[in-house]
């Protein structure tokens, strides 16, 4: 995912150009990354699968940025975040408390949480769209991310901001600002990924290529199997001197053929004996033999 180095670049150039979303949270820009990836011991905070990560996500907010309302008086206490985790520790105490005062998040620590995670999922979509997402289609990117987490939307959207409007408003506002941005966007994402030996699209071909390697393994162990019942021999084999059952055989010889090199099994009673430089090579040797 995107360095923390961009993540701040993104932030400094909306906060420049769009009027709504005003940071005003001291401290906020310097540690939101450091809070989301690292600080709370998790990556990520926020959007994993787990459903407590929002909540999680929501207390590291709070504790970091936020303030405690007192309905009572009617004002906020000014606290440090000291005096917040010492709260925390008295609500567990006394939950009544909660009946009179409120925990305040600033919606401007959530805006640009939620704005860390949408850069996260641009990048994340970026690299395993296929057909890959190109610069003239570079809202895709956009649709992408927010599909790719929306659980964590969804969640956002049921809260109300300080001023009682919907994060569904809010919410909107910032997706269409990155609409409106997403070229500039997909050029720095795409200048990042490329630093890293990477391009748009090369995620899922990896992910295609692994699952077809995965067939073609249990493709091999299914036909060495039956060449192992057809000449009554027990599926152990050397491949090039390692003692392995027919599976683990496959797997150890298709890493071999992967590295440019021949492989050469040969059952323990030698049964079933091939030399192959690839796949195709073994499935011939292997396929004569159950033939004859």
């Amino acid at each position: 995912m995107p360095s923390w180095r961009i993540h701040r670049a993104v932030y400094e150039r909306f906060r420049r150009e769009i009027p709504g979303l005003i940071v005003r949270t001291p401290g906020l820009l310097e540690r939101i990354d450091e809070i989301i990836d690292q600080a709370y011991g998790e990556h990520d905070l926020g959007v994993k699968p787990d459903p407590l990560s929002f909540n999680r996500l929501l207390r590291a907010l709070w504790l970091e940025f936020g303030d405690i309302y007192d309905v009572q008086a009617g004002r906020f206490l000014n606290t440090s975040s000291e005096e917040r985790a010492r709260f925390e520790q008295e609500l567990l105490v006394n939950p009544f408390l909660e009946e009179r005062y409120l925990l305040e998040i600033p919606d401007d620590a959530l805006m640009i949480a939620t704005l860390h995670h949408l850069l996260d999922a641009a990048t994340y979509c970026l690299l395993n769209s296929y057909p890959p997402i190109t610069a003239d289609r570079s809202e895709l990117m956009i649709d992408c991310a927010v599909q790719a987490i929306s659980p964590y939307l969804y969640r956002l959207e049921q809260l109300k901001t300080t001023w009682g409007t919907p994060y569904s408003q809010v919410l909107g506002y910032l997706i269409t600002a990155l609409k409106e941005r997403s070229q500039w966007l997909y050029v720095v994402l795409y200048k990042y990924i490329r630093s890293k030996g990477l391009e748009p699209g090369r995620g899922a071909l990896k992910k295609a290529e692994r699952i077809r390697e995965m067939e073609e393994i249990a493709m091999l162990t299914r036909t060495l199997s039956e060449a192992c019942r057809k000449v009554n021999t027990k599926c152990l084999f050397y491949v090039n001197g390692h003692l392995l059952p027919g599976a683990a055989a496959i797997r150890k010889a298709y890493s071999i053929w992967k590295r440019g090199r021949t492989v050469r099994m040969v059952s323990l009673d030698s049964k079933i004996r091939v030399s192959a430089s690839n796949p195709k090579e073994f499935l011939e040797q292997i396929n004569r033999l159950l033939k004859d």
